[in-house]
């Protein structure tokens, strides 16, 4: 009801409240629904809420997580707090948090909830990309102008830190007052001046919340200390055994799952946001830089890849496995739903596949070497086949001459008809 979630769910809910990201990843989720559907009706349903018989519409416990997440468990930043742990399992900084209904029962009788707890960067761009969402539904409904604008100030304001966005604030007293970019004296490796964590970047973009600038900042510094022959890590070396235990460090081997391994699922959220950030960057020639290390991130997670050398790189049953040691290559774990479901989204983005209700938006960004790629929608019972032909090079519609064609005639958007007929879509770049 006050707008936290269950992290794990087994026969009853447990560990409410105690990762602080979980609730706030559905009004994500419906949003692409009501864009793929251009069904929003649901959001008047009555459901059941968690540890609850009483029923509420799903449009109030929205409402319910925007407020806990932007008003009630929040740092002296206004951003949220990163509680246990945020996305990241083991990024645990602080010590003695307190979980959902803890901090409920201080709110319902103080009003506020005063800490000195550490806040979570990654959440606060994750809110700010859900309320942007909800205001794209229906800004009637979801009156969040304000909301959003005061995490955009509070995020440029507190969170950049000279060349990288950070991933913590640190607020309780002491040495250290943020964790990930340049200077906030964590790094375990002499070479490099700070940490830097992948997420930052990627939902800094998301959310967008990066400038032109930052961006190109940001992505000088991943191909500086976050790019591996087996693709981008989590994050640079750190040793955050200086401010809490049991953070990733303390749980992993260097280069292995948390503690710096090339998590997959990160990696095509970071891949995501280069193709969105391709589209729409002024500089022509930053935008072709995240599009080729989005393309070579890809290269190396497509699960046929594995099938090329099975027995070293655990091809099949395994086809796409969660994480790469960044240091010895060596594959772990099976397939994780984050991966297969970014990679995805990740691929809509590259070949421009929006849905907007009851239309698809293209706005392809292909590889330079592609001349004429070629692809299928289907939905229901209507196909639509799409060919897009550039010369060799890279080519964007934000700036690039090209033309679009629906069945022989000059479109913007394609209207999804489903008439159960076939239709061709020429994208043509001049």
């Amino acid at each position: 009801e006050f707008g936290y979630a269950n992290h794990n769910f087994f026969w009853e809910g447990k560990e409410p409240g105690k990762w602080s990201d979980d609730a706030i990843w559905l009004i994500i989720a419906l949003n692409r629904y009501i864009n793929a559907t251009g069904d929003d009706a649901f959001l008047h349903q009555s459901c059941k809420m968690a540890g609850s018989n009483q029923e509420r519409k799903i449009l109030d416990t929205i409402k319910a997580i925007v407020k806990y997440s932007s008003e009630v468990s929040v740092g002296k930043h206004g951003m949220p707090l990163i509680d246990h742990a945020d996305w990241n399992d083991c990024l645990t900084v602080d010590e003695n948090t307190l979980r959902g209904e803890e901090k409920e029962e201080i709110y319902r009788k103080t009003g506020t909830y005063e800490n000195d707890f550490s806040e979570s960067v990654m959440n606060a761009f994750l809110l700010k990309a859900a309320i942007d969402d909800l205001m794209i539904i229906d800004e009637k409904l979801f009156d969040y102008k304000e909301l959003s604008r005061n995490l955009y100030a509070s995020l440029q304001e507190n969170a950049w830190k000279h060349n990288f966005f950070a991933r913590v604030l640190i607020n309780r007293a002491g040495e250290f007052s943020y964790l990930g970019a340049k200077g906030d004296k964590l790094s375990a490796d002499q070479k490099i001046d700070g940490t830097y964590f992948l997420n930052s970047f990627s939902w800094a973009i998301h959310s967008s919340s990066a400038t032109d600038e930052q961006i190109e900042i940001m992505l000088d510094s991943i191909e500086k200390f976050l790019k591996t022959t087996f693709g981008i890590c989590l994050m640079s070396p750190a040793d955050m055994g200086k401010i809490a235990k049991g953070v990733a460090t303390a749980e992993y081997f260097p280069g292995d799952r948390e503690n710096g391994g090339v998590f997959k699922h990160a990696c095509m959220m970071a891949t995501s946001a280069m193709f969105r950030a391709a589209k729409t960057v002024s500089d022509n020639k930053l935008a072709k830089k995240l599009a080729d290390l989005a393309y070579w991130m890809l290269d190396l997670v497509f699960p046929f890849k594995n099938m090329e050398n099975p027995y070293v790189l655990a091809g099949n049953p395994r086809f796409c496995t969660q994480y790469n040691n960044s240091e010895t290559g060596e594959n772990i774990g099976p397939i994780l739903s984050g991966t297969s479901t970014w990679l995805i989204l990740s691929l809509y983005d590259a070949y421009g596949v929006e849905y907007m209700g009851h239309s698809i938006k293209l706005n392809p960004v292909l590889r330079e070497t592609d001349t004429n790629f070629h692809y299928t929608i289907s939905i229901c019972e209507s196909k639509y086949h799409i060919t897009i032909e550039k010369p060799v090079g890279f080519y964007r519609m934000h700036d690039c001459a090209h033309t679009i064609l629906a069945d022989g005639e000059p479109a913007k958007q394609i209207e999804m008809k489903q008439d159960g007929k076939e239709h061709t879509i020429l994208i043509k770049f001049l």
